[in-house]
């Protein structure tokens, strides 16, 4: 099951406290590349009746069924990195593993950045 680490969840719970809009979820997507592993984004988005829904540390996530297959025992965490605060995905499912995908790229550690709007 995908799990948070409480620094990641009180980050995506404050940003989505900033947002106007209520009634939204953190809507994340996780897709096999061909030689880059993974590739994850995650934003605020509202439920579709399609969607996978779990509540995680108090945080709503949807998924549609691919991403809820690449993502079974993945870790999200928060963390400062090289001055940067970044959300970290620890994947077992990820085939490069060793350069752990962020959200919609390919490096070592990932921060929300491009494609990502988690606040």
């Amino acid at each position: 099951m995908l799990n948070l680490s409480e620094k990641a969840a009180q980050e995506i719970l404050n940003a989505l406290s900033q947002m106007e809009e209520k009634g939204l979820a953190l809507r994340l997507s996780a897709r096999k590349r061909p030689n880059t592993g993974m590739v994850y984004n995650m934003g605020f988005d509202e439920p579709k009746n399609t969607d996978l829904h779990y509540q995680i540390q108090g945080v709503d996530i949807i998924v549609d069924a691919e991403t809820d297959q690449n993502v079974a025992e993945m870790v999200i965490d928060y963390a400062v990195m090289d001055g940067t605060p970044q959300f970290i995905f620890a994947n077992p499912n990820d085939s490069d593993q060793a350069s752990a995908s962020s959200c919609s790229s390919a490096t070592p550690a990932g921060g929300c950045g491009t494609g990502c709007s988690c606040g």
